[in-house]
């Protein structure tokens, strides 16, 4: 078997990055003499080397490297966001020839075979040369290769001349196939090779003979930081110049092309599963958001170190999957004088690569992230899970400390469920028993606060499991409803006070809610005494409107927040939420549903043989467009 290196060459915000890394392919710090090596992987600045001139040769230091330092019988050349592809057959790939994901995980590796380092060595081994696909220029708007160089912003043309000038006076066996392929339409981008060990080393000598006479020349003082990494963009194109030259001459060369593939999100960090934050009496709490989402969030988190303990520490982790670190600093900066209070991220984007989640307008991805909390918290027995939209009135220890015994999870009564069960709308009814199956639908808890019993979730469930289980069911009220059929029965009822429904009582919501059993009304008829924490589970936002019923909560809190200006702003130019147009056309299509309502009530009574009849004939389109629709 032979050696074969695969150098993946790393930029410093991802020198952590342990994508992959094996026998074959290795990453590589590029410019590390100028960087600091977080990852301490292998760096491009020890022997013989030119690493302190990444900033102008970028990745071709890596190669410069393994020329003068490392024996192989085959030499490879990617990026931390670019691998060639293993994989046997043709994936989908848009004009540039990449095939594209979304971030470094498991599936991407798998996908591109990264992994199978006996494909790898049966692809590489029977070739002289692997190359990325060629891309043809004229598909995404050029001419030539040469045009493609003089209209990317930053570089000069007059750089590429002078290596063209070079070649003519110290190569002039390869002018031809320079005019030939610079000239062409074909590009072979990315710096990206697979070579042979004697191939490569010519190459080598060849190439950086030609691009040190241009750096010696050129005066980059004008230059622009982008500008200046002129030599690595030529350093790419002499790579076609000299595989043409090659193809020419030794037309016996095996010679093959690979798709690349293209990761979006390269940084993995995520990986380290996040540990307690502190030692002693520490709370974990999981919040889970989108950036739009961070203002919401932001009055919650403030409203709960309003109510904290300083006897107590409060770990408070987000899950999320591309808040901008400018957002997270102002997210930070609330808790940043509190020695008690931790604020993490993690981004779970990675691992919920893949799956078709049911979603709506209203409801976003970010909801099924708590299936991910018993296995991501490994090191925690138990965690506080929390939505953003609501305020918290009462320190969440005493909520923590609620003993739930060896019940999967802790969470209050949804009455609203419980009222649409029991009379308010039977179509809701049926489907709790035909599609949920569950024995009693009105026994059934908001998502929105739990207390998490870890071991008893680990020991029951795996995420993989509650995501398939999600993914497959679709269900009408997302993963709530799948919860609460994978919990039935082992739930502790908590005071609904830990989870009042601030609803209008004369909204659509409040009025369902009154159709809920006596006791459980009672319950939150109680609760809305003095709620533990207000949640905002409707439609009915108070950031839409500051007139609606407890939302001097959320405003009250929001202000002594980074994101108060936001939330005006927003009010302001009518752009309060991301779905406010699509909220109020469905504010608009409830009024005319509830007005059909009434006429068909009068032409249909409920308890006539027409009622019985509509209702039924009703159910059975409902559910025949339901399973087209799925």
């Amino acid at each position: 078997m032979k050696n074969i290196k695969i150098y993946a060459t790393q930029s410093q915000s991802c020198s952590k990055n342990d994508f992959i890394k094996n026998e074959v392919i290795v990453p590589v710090l590029g410019g590390a003499a100028c960087k600091e090596n977080i990852g301490r992987i292998q760096g491009d600045d020890e022997g013989e080397n030119i690493s302190k001139y990444n900033d102008s040769y970028c990745e071709l230091t890596t190669q410069y490297w393994a020329w003068k330092n490392v024996k192989a019988d085959y030499y490879g050349f990617c990026h931390y966001r670019r691998f060639f592809s293993f994989h046997p057959g043709k994936l989908k790939c848009d004009d540039w020839k990449l095939v594209h994901f979304k971030y470094a995980n498991e599936k991407t590796k798998k996908k591109l075979c990264l992994e199978n380092t006996e494909r790898i060595h049966h692809v590489v081994e029977g070739c002289d040369i692997l190359l990325p696909s060629r891309v043809d220029l004229r598909k995404v708007g050029f001419g030539s290769v040469y045009e493609q160089f003089k209209k990317i912003p930053h570089l000069r043309i007059e750089a590429l001349d002078l290596a063209i000038s070079v070649i003519q006076k110290k190569y002039p066996k390869y002018n031809k196939a320079a005019k030939k392929y610079l000239y062409g339409p074909y590009f072979y981008p990315y710096n990206m090779f697979i070579m042979s060990g004697k191939i490569f080393r010519n190459y080598s000598a060849w190439l950086f003979d030609i691009l040190s006479q241009v750096d010696a020349k050129l005066n980059m003082d004008p230059y622009s930081i982008q500008g200046r990494r002129i030599i690595g963009h030529i350093g790419e194109r002499l790579l076609g110049v000299y595989i043409t030259y090659l193809a020419e001459k030794f037309p016996s060369l095996k010679i093959r092309e690979l798709q690349v593939g293209f990761i979006q999100n390269a940084d993995i960090t995520y990986r380290d599963k996040p540990q307690p934050a502190f030692s002693k009496k520490n709370i974990p709490v999981v919040i889970a958001a989108n950036e739009f989402f961070v203002p919401m969030m932001a009055a919650a988190i403030n409203s709960m170190i309003c109510s904290s303990s300083d006897d107590w520490n409060y770990d408070v982790v987000i899950l999320e999957s591309g808040i901008s670190e400018k957002i997270k600093r102002r997210l930070h900066s609330m808790v940043e004088a509190k020695q008690n209070f931790s604020l993490r991220y993690y981004n779970v984007g990675p691992l919920m690569d893949g799956y078709d989640l049911f979603t709506s307008h209203l409801i976003t991805v970010e909801t099924y992230y708590r299936f991910l909390i018993p296995e991501l918290f490994e090191k925690f027995s138990k965690v506080l899970y929390l939505d953003g939209d609501m305020i918290i009135k009462r320190d969440i220890k005493d909520l923590f400390q609620t003993d739930i015994g060896n019940n999967l999870i802790g969470a209050c009564h949804d009455v609203t469920i419980a009222g649409s069960v029991n009379g308010a709308e039977e179509e809701h009814y049926v489907y709790c028993q035909n599609k949920l199956k569950l024995k009693d639908p009105v026994q059934q808890f908001n998502a929105g606060v739990m207390v998490m019993n870890l071991d008893a979730f680990r020991a029951s469930f795996t995420t993989a499991y509650m995501l398939d289980f999600a993914e497959k069911g679709k269900f009408k009220y997302w993963d709530q409803d799948a919860l609460n059929i994978l919990c039935e029965g082992r739930v502790y009822w908590l005071d609904s006070a830990w989870n009042y429904f601030a609803d209008e009582k004369d909204g659509w919501r409040g009025r369902i809610n009154q159709f809920a059993p006596r006791n459980l009304y009672r319950q939150y008829e109680q609760a809305a005494k003095q709620p533990y924490i207000y949640h905002f589970a409707g439609n009915e936002k108070p950031w839409f409107d500051p007139n609606y019923e407890y939302a001097e909560q959320f405003w009250t809190y929001l202000r002594n927040t980074p994101f108060y200006e936001t939330m005006l702003q927003r009010r302001m130019t009518d752009t309060s939420c991301y779905f406010i147009e699509q909220y109020k056309q469905d504010m608009q299509y409830e009024s005319l549903r509830h007005f059909a309502r009434r006429v068909l009530a009068a032409l249909f009574p409920a308890e006539t043989f027409r009622g019985k009849a509509a209702r039924k004939g009703y159910l059975k389109i409902r559910k025949i467009l339901t399973d087209i629709k799925r």
